[in-house]
């Protein structure tokens, strides 16, 4: 990527553990929120603390491809222009019609968040684990980017397995959490989220926060940009196969997946960035409600959702971080 190139770490290609998403509770009573029988079954069982949901979540089996390469090459010669919205709502309305219509897509060209465009809606908004990208740049911003073996290590697993008690230890370590992450959106293109705040403004754990789609893609386009961003975005390169859906199946690209058991049905969501020809980048956001409550449909509609944008992003699509 111009002026601020991605790279990717040696070191992080050998994971070992495979945990899922957060699973991030309302924190107002202290207590635990139990996910329902439809959601991928745990894997492991932890001491619950205040706030998080006390398992770690294994992404169902079958639920991924057999093969953890990534299946789709973004980096093709695009079209003039840009996608029309109205051409990729009506692309997608087959994924609606097979998985229920709260889906939302947004996309942007990379170091131009004013350009995000968005197609539909969900209707929760909880960050999940997506958030887990804005707290690693938060941590490596306040390390000045030097980060030591420790909060690599937990960085290593609050990004590449989706570790719970990773990203609280890192998110708590912070010391004013809220104020440092919702910066850290001020600064990367989004204007109005506020970390560990519902949608009236009411704090919530971190997982929870309300992050709107085309608020999250607009982060997406600048994350690359950041300073001290690049030990995030290697890891953000990492991710455990069983993890590799939607954005996960573009070869090259950055990114992390959030699930979970919203209020209003389960949600799952995905931030990143994808490559295109050129040294470009499009910063997308996804997420989605499947009409049957399961994480396999979930995971079904957001490759789907993936696999019509990326055939439908034009030239002007992407974009490379501003130089100086």
């Amino acid at each position: 990527m111009r002026g601020r190139p991605l790279r990717l770490t040696a070191s992080l290609l050998a994971v070992a553990a495979v945990t899922g998403c957060s699973g991030i509770a309302s924190e107002s009573a202290g207590t635990v929120t139990q996910a329902p029988t439809n959601a991928p079954p745990q894997a492991a069982t932890r001491t619950p603390t205040a706030g998080v949901v006390s398992t770690t979540s294994v992404t169902p089996s079958g639920s991924v491809s057999d093969s953890a390469t990534p299946e789709i090459d973004s980096t093709t010669t695009p079209p003039a222009g840009r996608a029309d919205p109205a051409a990729v709502s009506s692309a997608l309305e087959p994924v609606r019609a097979e998985f229920g219509s709260r889906l939302a897509v947004a996309w942007g060209p990379v170091g131009a968040p004013e350009q995000v465009q968005v197609v539909g809606a969900t209707r929760d908004i909880d960050s999940w684990s997506t958030i887990k990208a804005a707290i690693g740049l938060a941590v490596a911003r306040n390390a000045d980017g030097d980060l030591s073996a420790n909060q690599r290590d937990l960085m290593t697993d609050m990004l590449t397995i989706s570790d719970n008690d990773a990203a609280k230890t890192l998110w708590d370590s912070l010391g004013d959490p809220d104020d440092r992450v919702t910066k850290v959106f001020r600064s990367t293109g989004d204007a109005t989220t506020r970390a560990g705040r519902d949608a009236d403004g009411d704090p919530v754990s971190f997982g929870l926060t309300a992050w709107q789609p085309a608020d999250a893609a607009r982060f997406a386009t600048m994350l690359p940009c950041a300073d001290d961003a690049d030990v995030v975005l290697d890891y953000m390169a990492s991710i455990t196969p069983e993890q590799q859906w939607g954005l996960g199946t573009v070869s090259g690209s950055r990114f992390k997946g959030g699930w979970g058991p919203s209020d209003h049905g389960y949600l799952a969501r995905q931030i990143g960035v994808i490559p295109r020809a050129d040294d470009t980048w499009v910063g997308v956001a996804i997420a989605v409600q499947p009409d049957d409550g399961t994480h396999e449909s979930a995971i079904d509609a957001v490759d789907d959702a993936t696999r019509i944008l990326v055939s439908l992003l034009g030239a002007d699509d992407s974009g490379s971080c501003p130089t100086g």
